[in-house]
Formats: structure tokens, C-alpha cells, sequence
């Protein structure tokens, strides 16, 4: 995954994506001092998505904060709920293919998934994040990047990951962990 570069005022911005994104940082701070800003962009939220997709937003009471929510009658709270169930499919999708404005708009859900993994597990894990960060265990780094997507509900303990991973040490599994932060990929 490239970058894609832009002029704006006379500075050199750089739009950053993808596992490159550490590596263009670096080189940004260490060559181009004052001429370079970085402008990250993350995926699309669920109300991107919604938005992208024109789909109509459910009416809510006005000025409805969050922390009324834990307080608010069961009734009430079941017809808050209910206003949302047409958004529900969208949601599932959402979370199936994720932020990407091109899978979003893509009627292909199975092409999107592909899309996914070739680009995500193929391309960043296996390339881009074996060689940013000096990964010695490309198998142990895959691994590792199923097991937080299948528990990512659950509370993550490094030494727990690590006796279930080949029984590597939680040195190893912290590391790469945090190549994958670094990569922007968890």
C-alpha cells in the first residue's frame, strides 16, 4: 500500500495508508524537517458507511447524551433500540468488510472479503510488516493477527497469547503486537 502524495500552500503533505505509513513517518522526521506534514487518514466509521451509502438515519430525541442511556426506562430504551433495526444488515456488513469506501460501494461482499484478505494478510503481514519491523517469524506474526481477530471481544493478556502461540515468549508476541499497531492493522 503507497501513498499517495499532494501539494498544498508550497508544503509537501503526504496522505499515508497501509503498513507504509510507519516508514514514511520516519523518513519524514528524519529528512525534510519543516517541509513535510502528515495527514492520516483512517478507515470509515459506521456513520461514513451510512452516509456513503445514503442510507436513512434513524430519529432520535434531541440531544440525547450516551451516559442517559444506563439510566433510561426499559420502554424507552427498547423503542430507542428498535428505531435502529433497519440499520442492522449494514452494520453486519460493515463489520464483514470493513471502512474501505471501494469494498462499501462494491455489491461483491465475497470479493470484498478477498479483497481483504489478500491485501491485509497477504500483502501487509506476510511483505510490508516482516520488513518494516524485522520480523523473524513471518508464520508466529500471522498467527498472532488471527488470534486478536478471532478474540478481539475479549481482554488480551500477552502471556496467555503466548503459551497459546507455539508457547513463544511474551517478549516476541508484545512486539509484534506492536508492529501491528505501528502498521495500523490492530
Amino acid at each position: 500500500m503507497v501513498a499517495d502524495r499532494f501539494f498544498y500552500q508550497g508544503r509537501k503533505q503526504t496522505q499515508q495508508t497501509g503498513s507504509a505509513s510507519p516508514v514514511l513517518e520516519k523518513g519524514s522526521a528524519d529528512s525534510g524537517t519543516g517541509r513535510w506534514n502528515i495527514l492520516k487518514i483512517p478507515t470509515m466509521s459506521f456513520f461514513e458507511y451510512c452516509r456513503l451509502l445514503e442510507l436513512d438515519e434513524p430519529e432520535l430525541p434531541e440531544k440525547l447524551p450516551l451516559s442517559k442511556l444506563v439510566t433510561m426506562e426499559p420502554a424507552k430504551l427498547s423503542d430507542l433500540m428498535s428505531r435502529f433495526i433497519p440499520l442492522q444488515n449494514h452494520f453486519n456488513r460493515y463489520l464483514t468488510i470493513g471502512g474501505f469506501p471501494e469494498l462499501v460501494l462494491s455489491d461483491d461482499d465475497a470479493y470484498a472479503q478477498r479483497m481483504l484478505r489478500e491485501d491485509v494478510a497477504d500483502k501487509v503481514i506476510k511483505r510490508d510488516v516482516l520488513t518494516l519491523f524485522n520480523i523473524r517469524s513471518p508464520l508466529l506474526m500471522e498467527k498472532l493477527f488471527l488470534y486478536l481477530c478471532m478474540n478481539s471481544s475479549e481482554i488480551f493478556n500477552a502471556t496467555t497469547a503466548a503459551k497459546e502461540l507455539e508457547n513463544t515468549s511474551v517478549t516476541t508476541i508484545e512486539s509484534y503486537i506492536e508492529a501491528l499497531e505501528l502498521s495500523n492493522l490492530i
